[in-house]
């Protein structure tokens, strides 16, 4: 028996201890919590609707459609290059990027609150858990709706991935940083 009283709550794992080996246990029980996590992210944030994934590409584009067509009736010319969509693509999906994950990050421990009551499930494990998901839906999106519109229209536009990925990284860390 504990000399602390029993408040009711039963924890489902015990936190690994430390041995010879080094932490690896611990690194590998924290990998473990954060796949868990990571599931449970995707389940809830685009399992709950019929649509699911569909929903982070389609509400970009609806945004670049609105802006491009309504933009294209008043201009000639987008202010920069010759394709209206490439054109608001490079500021929407960077803008969405930032939005999305300041908006996410900055809920994840309110979300998962009463997931912190278990030894095995720290705060930074929910973090990057939701820090992943962000990561692989918004580099997913951007992929998509870039590569659609290149090859949609004759924008005669090479894409160089190298920047595309650092301007999308910068986004989402300005974002962390944020919250």
């Amino acid at each position: 028996m504990t000399d602390q009283p029993n408040s009711g709550m039963v924890p489902l794992t015990k936190t690994p201890e430390l041995h010879e080996s080094g932490d690896f246990r611990l690194r590998f029980q924290s990998l473990r919590v954060i796949l868990a996590l990571l599931i449970r992210e995707m389940i809830t944030t685009f399992g709950r609707s019929r649509l699911g994934y569909l929903w982070a590409v389609l509400e970009p584009v609806g945004g670049i459609v609105v802006l491009t067509l309504g933009f294209s009736i008043l201009f000639k010319q987008p202010p920069v290059g010759t394709s209206f969509s490439l054109f608001y693509a490079t500021g929407f999906i960077p803008f969405a990027c930032y939005t999305n994950s300041y908006a996410q990050i900055s809920t994840a421990l309110k979300a998962n609150r009463m997931l912190l009551f278990y030894p095995a499930v720290t705060f930074m494990d929910v973090v990057f858990a939701r820090l992943i998901l962000l990561l692989m839906t918004q580099f997913t999106v951007a992929f998509l709706v870039f590569t659609g519109i290149v090859l949609l229209e004759d924008t005669g536009s090479q894409i160089n991935f190298g920047r595309a990925v650092g301007s999308l990284l910068m986004a989402v860390g300005s974002a962390r940083e944020s919250a």
